[in-house]
């Protein structure tokens, strides 16, 4: 952990973002329910990764590099790719959403999967895989799998 406590010595929380994001995402979630919220988030995530491209990597260490550096310029965290027998793992921390409570929790994930899965399709990941959000150390570290998708297996 000490990974993030340097990460925070560097940034330090940004005690306006709460007061203005979390009443909003409570109210959009109200008006638009969560799968739609979630919609929304997803969409936002993707046009968020499509507007900081990565280029092919040799590797998911020269991925991550790359992920890293833009998520720096927006203090968004940071990632750590690894792979498993079985899937590509992300691990996303300090993400400023995943601090909000259970729907600052939700929307992180649905921003953050999406955007990965544009991330990892610019590094010429097949298009029969996706991202998906999986047990999280909440608030801590949000977790992602790449898994073959149900409609399209590779």
């Amino acid at each position: 952990m000490n990974h993030l406590l340097d990460y925070f010595g560097r940034k330090g929380p940004g005690v306006q973002w709460p007061v203005f994001v979390m009443p909003l995402l409570q109210e959009m979630e109200r008006e638009l329910g969560r799968d739609r919220l979630r919609n929304v988030l997803r969409t936002s995530g993707s046009h968020m990764a499509a507007s900081h491209p990565v280029t092919t990597a040799g590797s998911l260490d020269e991925l991550q590099t790359q992920i890293n550096a833009h998520l720096e310029t927006m203090h968004w965290g940071y990632c750590r790719l690894g792979e498993s027998d079985t899937s590509i793992n992300i691990h996303h921390y300090a993400s400023p959403l995943a601090f909000l409570a259970e729907v600052g929790k939700n929307a992180s994930a649905a921003y953050l999967e999406s955007a990965y899965q544009v991330w990892l399709g610019q590094a010429g990941m097949p298009s029969g895989l996706r991202v998906i959000s999986g047990e999280h150390q909440y608030p801590v570290c949000q977790n992602f799998r790449v898994i073959a998708s149900p409609d399209r297996p590779e």
